[in-house]
């Protein structure tokens, strides 16, 4: 059994447990383990220590070549940008969304 008294007892002690807990709120420093250890020696893309030229291992040749490649239109590509040419067996949908993604921003 019970007794009357129990559960104020549980309340203030929680109470009580839940406003110490926030008082050492402002002194909390959390522990940053991620920068302290996966991530150190890392910086900031975008700061003065980082180093824009950092040695790869690849010769400054095969990366330009890579570097074309990967923004070249093949010849064979057919764009259809600002297009609405569609078939008759593509469903509603589809239509919308391929008008929407073709055609925004077209002139």
């Amino acid at each position: 059994m019970i007794r009357p008294d129990t559960p104020v007892a549980a309340r203030s002690a929680y109470k009580e447990h839940l406003e110490t807990s926030l008082k050492a709120v402002d002194d909390y420093k959390p522990e940053n383990t991620i920068s302290q250890r996966q991530w150190k020696g890392i910086v900031w893309p975008a700061s003065g220590e980082a180093d824009r030229c950092p040695e790869s291992g690849v010769s400054h040749e095969t990366l330009i070549q890579i570097g074309k490649a990967s923004v070249a239109v093949p010849d064979n590509f057919v764009s259809t940008r600002g297009s609405c040419a569609t078939t008759s067996t593509e469903p509603p949908l589809y239509l919308a969304c391929r008008t929407y993604i073709h055609g925004f921003g077209a002139t």
